[in-house]
């Protein structure tokens, strides 16, 4: 086994030789190996190394309101899984379009209400206890969606902050106060 493995690897191959009429030709995308290329392929109306994209026909438009109707009818009926499901019933709206507008906007309709002197004590309690994790501090909460959890903390904090800057302001000025009478030379 030795002696044929030795003798494999003392046989030098000869380097190939290069056609550059091929490498002109694929350069150039014509000539002799793109009709058999497309023959292959039976893509005729493309060129070798384009592929066919399947364009997609969903839109970022607005949702409307029948749409909406639609898909509150559809989760109802169905539930809110299995997205790729219910996008067969709308004609250019993908799976993910459907769940996120049904999370975001539609499941959370009650979420949108002010919130409570109570809920703003329990976000920050949860927020310094356990940090960012708004989805485990909104399921702790009575029909709060993740997102409105963090834009309230931040709103929290962000008022706590001003409040701060204000008082530290006010301290400073305070220490620095001097007197604005004008100064008076005494003869």
């Amino acid at each position: 086994m030795s002696e044929v493995h030795g003798s494999l690897l003392s046989v030098k191959a000869e380097p190939m030789k290069r056609d550059f009429r091929m490498e002109m030709c694929f350069l150039l995308n014509t000539g002799v190996g793109e009709k058999r290329t497309q023959e292959f392929h039976g893509n005729s109306h493309l060129s070798p190394g384009q592929s066919e994209v399947k364009k997609s026909v969903h839109t970022k438009s607005p949702w409307s309101d029948e749409e909406n109707r639609q898909l509150e009818l559809l989760v109802a009926m169905n539930g809110a899984k299995r997205w790729h499901i219910l996008a067969k019933n709308f004609a250019n709206r993908s799976p993910g379009q459907l769940r996120s507008h049904w999370k975001h906007c539609l499941e959370v309709k009650e979420s949108k209400r002010a919130f409570t002197e109570e809920e703003d004590a329990f976000i920050m309690g949860e927020y310094n206890r356990m940090g960012s994790k708004w989805s485990v501090i909104a399921r702790k909460m009575y029909k709060r969606c993740d997102l409105d959890v963090k834009n309230r903390c931040k709103h929290i904090l962000r008022q706590l902050l001003r409040e701060e800057q204000a008082a530290e302001n006010a301290a400073a000025l305070a220490a620095n106060s001097f007197d604005m009478r004008p100064n008076t030379v005494c003869a």
